[in-house]
């Protein structure tokens, strides 16, 4: 009776430690750097950076559960994922989280210093 007991306290601890271990490999996050293409509502499609090992040349994920971090399309953005991606097009991915790494530059047009400006 006491080596069945033994048996099965050591096949749920087992069991446990491989359940905690699955766990965690699933709450991973990966991150994609990535320039904004466009934002729709709450549907972002971007496209990743030179140098990012992704399979699609555009991701398209929902902003509805993040923070809102101003972002627009030009700017680039770091996005942390779930990992796994739709292979659709554009892929997908669930965005768990971002954050803005570089704001896109404004342009100011501004006529040429020798064209008189018109009066009121």
């Amino acid at each position: 009776m006491r080596k069945i007991t033994i048996g099965v306290t050591i096949f749920v601890v087992l069991t446990a430690v491989a359940c905690l271990v699955a766990v965690k490999v699933m709450d991973k996050a990966y991150q994609l750097t990535a320039v904004i293409i466009s934002i729709n509502g709450d549907y972002v499609i971007v496209e990743p950076v030179e140098g990012e090992t992704i399979s699609t040349d555009r991701i398209g994920f929902s902003k509805k559960k993040l923070d809102d971090i101003g972002a627009a399309a030009g700017d680039t953005v770091a996005i942390k994922h779930k990992g796994y991606v739709l292979e659709i097009y554009p892929g997908q991915i669930e965005a768990v989280s971002w954050k803005m790494v570089k704001k896109k530059p404004m342009s100011v047009l501004f006529a040429p210093s020798d064209t008189p400006l018109p009066s009121c």
